[in-house]
């Protein structure tokens, strides 16, 4: 048993590193393609850490250091909110993932289903992990918008997303949020 439920943490240590070259992976259930993922991911106990790495989305190069905590307990069943700390550098960045979130989604449906599924982990995991990351990118374009130099923080939880500080030079000058 990895996780005790008692005092909500892991009953072991856990470390070792995670070493990518050239990796694909397809995540199906929210359409996600992601390849050349390039890095290396460090764990101790229930932290990862990565300083370099970068991966591709069919459109943008993403590049990212950080932390992340609690993921692992949490997938193991503890109550704990997983928080990720990210820097996110997207040199030339095509916001065309905002129509994902723009979509009028359908009601959720529960469903029964007694098999175990890692996709349903995942989603739980990345539903309750709360992330918070400062942006930095050279130019951002959304269908006619155009940016440049846009800098900021932005909070994701399952309940908001909250901007602070965000600035950009767009409509002929330079906008703060």
């Amino acid at each position: 048993s990895y996780y005790d439920k008692t005092t909500n943490r892991p009953t072991g240590k856990l470390a070792g590193k995670i070493v990518m070259q050239n990796v694909a992976f397809a995540y199906l259930p929210q359409n996600v393609n992601l390849s050349r993922i390039r890095g290396t991911i460090s764990i101790d106990e229930d932290e990862l850490q990565s300083k370099d790495l970068r991966f591709f989305d069919g459109k943008n190069t993403y590049y990212v250091s950080g932390n992340a905590t609690d993921l692992l307990t949490q997938v193991m069943g503890a109550p704990i909110t997983p928080k990720a700390n990210l820097h996110v550098k997207v040199p030339d960045w095509q916001l065309t993932w905002l129509d994902f979130f723009l979509k009028k989604k359908a009601p959720d449906q529960a469903k029964v289903n007694p098999d175990f599924r890692l996709s349903q982990v995942l989603d739980k995991v990345i539903d309750q992990t709360e992330v918070v990351a400062t942006l930095e990118s050279n130019k951002a374009q959304y269908k006619r918008f155009t940016a440049n130099r846009i800098r900021g923080k932005m909070t994701l939880t399952d309940t908001k997303v909250s901007l602070d500080n965000i600035s950009m030079n767009a409509f002929g000058g330079s906008l703060k949020l």
